[in-house]
């Protein structure tokens, strides 16, 4: 089954809470998605670092491509 819809759907709902991002980062790790898991941890930091999450979307962007 297919979780992604309902934590999108959840984002949506409450783009600002963090644990559902950081339940998200979790599921993606486990679908083998470790750049999109890595990107939504930064999101949810404290603190995201602009300059690492330009690193970690210039991956997605290089990964996305290839698809």
């Amino acid at each position: 089954m297919n979780e992604e819809p309902a934590f999108i759907k959840a984002l949506l709902a409450d783009p600002d809470d963090r644990t559902v991002l950081l339940v998200y980062a979790d599921w993606l790790d486990e679908q083998n998605e470790p750049s999109k898991a890595s990107y939504l941890r930064e999101i949810a930091a404290e603190k995201p670092s602009t300059r690492r999450l330009a690193k970690l979307r210039g991956g997605l962007d290089a990964h996305c491509a290839d698809l």
